[in-house]
C-alpha cells in the first residue's frame, strides 16, 4: 500500500496518539470551516477536505489561525518521527 498524505494524517494505525492530539488541537478552527470532525474517518470527501486544510490553509480562517493549523501539522510530523 503507498502512503498518501491522507493515510498518514488522518488513517495511519502507527499515528493514532499524534492525530488525536493534532485533530484535537485544530477541531475548533475546523468547525468554521464547515467541518465536523467527528465524522472525517467516515468520509472520503472529508479527509480531502481536512488534508486540504491541514497542508494549504483556508481562506475561511484568518492568517494567525491558518498558521495554528500549520503549526499544529508541524508538531504532528515531528512527534511521529516518520521522516527522522
Amino acid at each position: 500500500t503507498s502512503e498518501t498524505v491522507i493515510h498518514f494524517l488522518l488513517c495511519c494505525p502507527s499515528f493514532v496518539a499524534q492525530r488525536d492530539v493534532l485533530l484535537s488541537r485544530v477541531a475548533h478552527k475546523l468547525v468554521k470551516t464547515d467541518i465536523d470532525i467527528s465524522k472525517v474517518h467516515d468520509c472520503k470527501v472529508l479527509q480531502n477536505r481536512v488534508t486540504d486544510i491541514l497542508i494549504k490553509g483556508s481562506e475561511k480562517l484568518d492568517i494567525k489561525e491558518n498558521i495554528y493549523v500549520f503549526e499544529q501539522v508541524m508538531i504532528f510530523v515531528k512527534t511521529s518521527k516518520r521522516f527522522i
